[in-house]
């Protein structure tokens, strides 16, 4: 028996990517571009255009949830609306998961780990979740960039202190580097990227004293966010996603530090998750089957 496909959509500002997923895999991607809003009809017609090119019948579609500062229901309604009425025009099936429990749940379908996984996104905004027994933990209870880390640490743009976003997402990285007067700004995000990747490409032999600063906070940040999961749910493994190559490279032993000083010898394995893009997809795909 063949297996179903579905489509799963990942919806932000100017720009909406769809993938055709099959089981684990992506077969098919289709790439839209918008103004900062998009309408259902628009999405609507770049699910078409998959199932016309999908080989076979496709059974639902997955909206992947791309939210910023904490969690709610309230907040994604807005997208739960959006999602609902393309799936009425496509008569599919729809459902929709926030993009950091889609990452992990692909990574746990990419690698498996003989028990829980914990898996972190720093990306703009850091988010992130938690692989049970084969099952998402309930992602609008559990929000894992903003774990708190220090009571009267950073605020967070959520309006909370501490959290492992106002460390260690690349909006925080951005931020804490001009206030240390440590030239990353640039004229856009594109270029800051660039100017990060060269900072951090260099790390290990003349990158400045201010970036080392900031890798050793960030990866404090993720390293007792991770302990706090080991706690929680014993947790085995700890993946993390970035956009620039060596960006896990050059915050993985101050996260390790931390996680050795908390947890001892139940400490978790920390490593780089590699699945790519492809893993929300297949991720948010699979939390609906």
């Amino acid at each position: 028996m063949t297996e179903p496909l579905h489509v799963a959509m990942d919806v932000r500002a100017g720009r909406t990517v769809l993938a055709t997923v099959q089981r684990d895999r992506v077969i098919d991607l289709r790439r839209l571009e918008h103004g900062p809003d998009v309408h259902a009809d628009v999405l609507a017609d770049g699910v078409a255009v998959l199932r016309g090119r999908a080989p076979g019948v496709v059974a639902g579609i997955a909206g992947i949830w791309r939210h910023r500062d904490r969690l709610g229901v309230a907040d994604a309604q807005p997208f739960a609306a959006l999602l609902a009425d393309v799936g009425a025009r496509a008569g599919l099936p729809t459902w929709w998961l926030p993009y950091g429990a889609a990452l992990a749940w692909g990574e746990s379908l990419r690698a498996p780990v003989a028990g829980p996984l914990a898996v972190f996104a720093l990306d703009v905004t850091a988010a992130g979740g938690v692989i049970c027994a084969g099952r998402a933990f309930d992602p609008l209870r559990l929000d894992l960039g903003h774990l708190s880390v220090r009571a009267d640490g950073l605020k967070c743009s959520c309006g909370a202190r501490g959290c492992v976003h106002a460390y260690a997402s690349e909006t925080a990285l951005q931020e804490l580097a001009r206030d240390i007067d440590l030239s990353l700004e640039a004229p856009s995000a594109i270029d800051w990227q660039t100017l990060m990747d060269s900072h951090l490409s260099g790390f290990q032999s003349e990158s400045p004293q201010e970036t080392k600063l900031l890798a050793r906070r960030a990866g404090w940040a993720v390293g007792i966010a991770a302990s706090q999961l080991v706690d929680a749910f014993g947790v085995v493994e700890v993946r993390v996603r970035t956009r620039h190559p060596d960006q896990w490279r050059v915050l993985a032993p101050a996260a390790q530090t931390a996680v050795d000083q908390v947890c001892g010898p139940r400490a978790p394995k920390l490593a780089a998750a590699d699945a790519g893009e492809d893993a929300f997809f297949t991720g948010a795909v699979a939390a609906g089957r």
